[in-house]
């Protein structure tokens, strides 16, 4: 697709982009419900979706059910075609939370578990909900399982594979020291972090938090060797907690720790209203991602008072420097106004993309009518503006909650969805609720300004995908075009210098050369 840049007096009006088209999409499901909750590339170009499922074997679901909700996962080729799927379980309830691909090519599942041994679960139950990870080979076999936990809720949501081959869990605990968690307990719920060696056992733990409650929602590697907690809290400066709190209900709240667990620092954050009669009344963190200055994008929904509407919530991102200092924050929604029908965005889904800017999932909607909500995908450049954003879904309800870049430079994003085929939504229904995955082409390329002299300008090119060729186009009119140069970069940003348009009206295009 063309993008043309607007010329007018010298000054730059717009850039226009249009969102990927879809280049495949599939759903999986029973008749039950089966949500997905985390959707990776492979090394190989294939894809690996995990979740949970509480369906029998039917619909296009056949690995058996061990209680009422299993570990569920599929692997997939490129083209988005079953190579095998598996399900692990109790005799209770086991929600998977994420699932990584290893260095070896194996896979590491990591959710919470309440059940006891039974089905395929041989790890003990320590009381309540437990971590529980399960470590495979790259055909889904088991290569071994372990809990940890106390005899309060500890839920895993959070994973991520270290430098010397290990995995450090992040969570939240409700559990004293007991079990086989030696950390202790501040409050109602803490942060708590499980650091373990490549054979999975139990290196260290630590918590952190208030007197209230502290809800882990990722965790991963930071600089130094060292590791991020991001959640959120209702805790004030007490326990571990050194910041204060900042709204009525809910703060932004990362932790930082060392290699060794010991606590390095904290910071709270609340996302500003982008109108001054806006009151903030909630906010959560969702998703984080490391970015290029080893800093890190915080996401999730805040919901704000909008007098004198119920309410409405937007995605909120947060970017803070590898100290924690923030660089800079956005409200961003699908409808940018200051008074509607009350509008629900919620973020649950953040990722770096190579050029350096953000794609944002989740979905969009009305608050209080969950059955009519769509996917959707917003992305940014560097600075948190937005250059496209695309809804996907039937009639009924559909939430992103997973979104990566893939290595042709397009997308995969995926998460549960209730409606039949219907609008762009074409893979069919097999029950209550089904996984559901979308590949999305590459991104069209983007120009952006840089500089203005006398005689020429400059722009940035932003391709798609690298080693292609791309051409640049002007014209006075939008009907002839005259080529200007042709490009093959090799990175995703390439600077161009070209000819400042003598008329008072100019445009630019760029087009990928087959």
């Amino acid at each position: 697709m063309p993008i043309a840049f607007v010329w007018v007096s010298g000054q730059l009006l717009r850039s226009e982009m249009i969102a990927p088209s879809i280049q495949w999409q599939r759903s999986f499901g029973g008749t039950g419900s089966d949500l997905l909750r985390s959707v990776q590339q492979t090394s190989d170009g294939g894809y690996i979706l995990g979740g949970y499922s509480n369906s029998t074997t039917n619909g296009n679901k056949t690995s058996p059910n061990f209680g009422w909700w299993d570990y569920w996962i599929i692997r997939l080729d490129g083209e988005g075609n079953e190579r095998w799927q598996k399900s692990f379980g109790g005799t209770s309830n086991d929600f998977l939370e994420v699932v990584c691909q290893t260095r070896d090519g194996g896979y590491l599942l990591g959710g919470h578990s309440i059940s006891e041994v039974g089905g395929t679960k041989t790890a003990p139950n320590y009381g309540a909900f437990d971590f529980w990870i399960i470590r495979l080979d790259a055909d889904g076999h088991e290569l071994w399982q372990q809990t940890f936990g106390g005899t309060e809720n500890d839920q895993l949501f959070g994973l991520d594979e270290t430098s010397d081959g290990g995995w450090i869990l992040g969570g939240t605990s409700a559990s004293s020291t007991n079990g086989n968690k030696a950390a202790p307990n501040w409050g109602l719920q803490d942060f708590w972090a499980v650091r373990l060696d490549g054979a999975g056992n139990k290196l260290w733990d630590q918590s952190c938090g208030g007197s209230s409650t502290d809800v882990v929602t990722e965790i991963g590697s930071a600089r130094d060797g060292g590791f991020l907690l991001a959640g959120y809290t209702r805790s004030g400066a007490d326990g571990t907690k050194t910041s204060p709190r900042l709204g009525f209900l809910n703060d932004i709240w990362v932790a930082c720790l060392d290699s060794e667990g010991g606590q390095l620092w904290d910071r709270a954050y609340r996302v500003l209203p982008r109108y001054s009669y806006w009151e903030v009344y909630d906010q959560v963190l969702e998703s984080f991602d490391r970015t290029p200055d080893d800093g890190f994008l915080l996401g999730g929904p805040v919901a704000f008072s909008v007098p004198p509407q119920f309410g409405k919530t937007e995605f909120g991102v947060v970017r803070i420097d590898a100290d924690g200092n923030e660089l800079w924050q956005r409200c961003l929604t699908r409808k940018d106004t200051e008074y509607l029908t009350p509008v629900g965005d919620f973020l649950y889904s953040v990722r770096t993309l190579a050029d350096t800017g953000f794609l944002l999932g989740g979905t969009s909607g009305f608050p209080f009518e969950e059955f009519l909500r769509d996917f959707w995908l917003l992305r940014v450049d560097e600075n948190g503006e937005p250059l496209w954003n695309a809804q996907y879904g039937g009639l009924q309800s559909e939430e992103i909650r997973s979104v990566s870049q893939t290595s042709d430079g397009g997308f995969i994003i995926g998460g549960p969805s209730v409606s039949e085929p219907a609008r762009n939504k074409t893979a069919p229904s097999y029950g209550s609720t089904d996984f559901w995955v979308l590949k999305l082409a590459p991104e069209s390329p983007r120009l952006k300004a840089l500089q203005v002299t006398q005689a020429e300008f400059s722009f940035a090119l932003f391709p798609g995908t690298t080693n292609h060729a791309y051409r640049i186009d002007h014209s006075t009119n939008l009907i002839d075009w005259v080529p200007s140069s042709t490009n093959y970069p090799r990175t995703y940003k390439v600077q161009i210098g070209a000819p400042k348009p003598r008329t008072s009206t100019s445009f630019y295009r760029v087009e990928r050369l087959p």
